[in-house]
C-alpha cells in the first residue's frame, strides 16, 4: 500500500487524554498545530512523530507544522455545553466537570505559522465565549501580541512558559529556533504585571550539560524578579533512544554519557538542591517526578495552578499529598476520588502494589510500605531517615 504525504493530510487530532494521567493531573488537552518548528532537536515530541509518521506516511519533516480545523473546537464545545444529555464520552465529562484544557504541551501554539494561517484567534474565541479555563505551555514571545492579549485577558488562563537555565548561548545550541531566554524572561514579567497568571518550566534540566549550580541558582533569582508564580522542573527524557542519540551526536554531545548522568541516582540530588534553592527565594516549586521527589513539591499540580481551577485528584501527586498531611495513604483513599478516568483507575489499581510496567510510589526511594489492608493493597508512608540534597558532582 503507497504512503501518503502527511503534509498534505488535516491535522485532526484536537483534543485527548494522555496516557501519563497518573503522574500529570493536567492530562486532558490538545493543541491547534501538529509539529512544531522550535527546533529543539532534543524533543521527544518530534521522536514520537518521526517514528511513527515516517513508518505511515512521506513527507514528514521536524519542522512540519499542521494546522486543525477549527470547526472542530466549536463542535467539541457545542456538544459539551448545548445539552445536559448524559455521556460516557470522557472528554465531554471533563469540560462539563470544568477541568482545564492544556494546551501547547505537545506542539507550539503561537508559532509563527499562524501568521499565515490565522487559527489561534479564533479557537481562543471559543474558549473565552464558551468559558472553558485554560493552560497555556509556550516557548513563544508571539503570545505577547496585541490580537492574542486582547482575548487571554478575559479567559481563564495560566500560562506556563518553558525556559531552561544557563546563557543564551547555551540555549541558541539547543533550541536554535526559540526566543532567546531573557526574551522569554521579560514575557513572564510583562504578563504577570499585565494581571496573566504566569508560571514557569524548566524541562528538561540535562545532567552535565545545562545544570551548573550557578544555574541553578540565576534561574531563582530571575524567577523571584520577575513576578513568576512557580517553578517545574523536569529531566531529560526521550521516546526513541536511537532517534536521540544520532540527533545529540550530530551536535557533539555524548549521549551514552548524557543517558549516565541521567539516571536516578545522580539526577535526584541535582532536583533536591534545585528545590533547595528555590524555596530559600521565596519561589514555589513543582515537578511530576513523585519518584525522586514525592514531599518536595509545594502544589499537587506541577504546573502550580493549585486553587486556580478545579482539580484531577486520581494521581500518584494527590497520593503523596495525603501521605504529607496525615501521614500515610490507602487505596480506599483514591477509592473515594469519584471523578476518574477509566482506564486509569484501572491501571492505578493493578500497579497499586509495584506490579508492572509503570512507576508508582512502590519505587520512590522516600516512601515505604506501613501495612497492608484487608484486600491485600498496600498502605504507603514516608520512609524515616530520608536524607536530603548531596551533591554527585555532576553540575558540570
Amino acid at each position: 500500500m503507497a504512503k501518503k504525504d502527511i503534509s498534505r493530510l488535516k491535522f485532526k487530532s484536537i483534543v485527548g487524554w494522555r496516557g501519563d494521567s497518573l503522574a500529570c493531573p493536567q492530562a486532558f488537552g490538545g493543541d491547534i498545530y501538529s509539529g512544531c518548528s522550535m527546533g529543539c532537536w532534543w524533543c521527544f515530541c518530534r521522536e514520537m512523530e518521526e517514528e511513527l509518521f515516517t513508518k505511515y506516511y512521506t513527507g514528514w519533516s521536524r519542522d512540519l507544522v499542521r494546522g486543525c480545523a477549527v470547526e472542530k473546537y466549536e463542535q467539541l464545545f457545542d456538544k459539551a455545553f448545548g445539552s445536559d444529555k448524559q455521556t460516557n464520552d470522557w472528554l465531554i465529562k471533563c469540560l462539563r466537570y470544568g477541568l482545564p484544557f492544556n494546551m501547547g504541551s505537545k506542539a507550539e501554539t503561537f508559532c509563527i505559522e499562524d501568521f499565515d494561517h490565522n487559527l489561534v484567534v479564533p479557537v481562543l474565541e471559543l474558549f473565552r465565549d464558551y468559558k472553558v479555563p485554560i493552560i497555556i505551555e509556550t516557548k513563544s514571545h508571539y503570545i505577547g501580541l496585541q490580537r492574542y492579549m486582547d482575548i487571554l485577558k478575559d479567559m481563564k488562563v495560566a500560562v506556563i512558559v518553558a525556559i531552561m537555565g544557563g546563557s543564551d548561548t547555551l540555549n541558541y545550541q539547543l533550541e536554535p529556533g526559540a526566543p532567546m531566554a531573557s526574551m522569554r524572561w521579560a514575557l513572564v514579567k510583562e504578563l504577570n504585571e499585565l494581571g496573566i497568571w504566569t508560571a514557569v518550566r524548566w524541562e528538561p534540566i540535562m545532567v552535565g550539560i545545562n545544570s551548573k549550580e550557578e544555574y541553578l541558582k540565576k534561574y531563582a533569582q530571575i524567577a523571584k524578579r520577575t513576578g513568576c508564580k512557580h517553578v517545574s522542573l523536569f529531566n531529560y527524557r526521550s521516546s526513541n533512544t536511537t532517534i536521540a542519540h544520532r540527533e545529540f551526536t550530530k551536535r557533539g554531545y555524548d549521549y551514552i554519557k548524557l543517558l549516565e548522568r541521567n539516571k536516578e541516582d545522580n539526577w535526584r540530588p541535582i532536583g533536591k538542591k534545585f528545590f533547595e534553592i528555590l524555596h530559600q527565594e521565596g519561589m514555589k516549586a513543582s515537578s511530576p517526578d513523585f519518584v525522586n521527589f514525592p514531599f518536595d513539591a509545594d502544589c499537587e499540580s506541577c504546573c502550580g495552578v493549585d486553587g486556580l481551577f478545579k482539580s484531577y485528584h486520581f494521581t500518584f501527586q494527590y497520593a503523596c499529598k495525603l501521605i504529607k498531611e496525615k501521614g500515610f495513604v490507602e487505596w480506599e483513599d483514591m477509592e473515594k476520588i469519584e471523578f476518574r478516568e477509566m482506564e486509569a483507575y484501572e491501571r492505578m489499581k493493578g500497579i497499586w502494589n509495584g506490579r508492572g510496567a509503570y512507576y508508582s510510589l512502590a519505587h520512590s526511594p522516600e516512601i515505604e510500605v506501613l501495612d497492608e489492608d484487608k484486600k491485600g493493597m498496600r498502605i504507603y508512608g514516608k520512609k524515616e531517615g530520608i536524607k536530603g540534597y548531596k551533591d554527585k558532582g555532576f553540575g558540570l
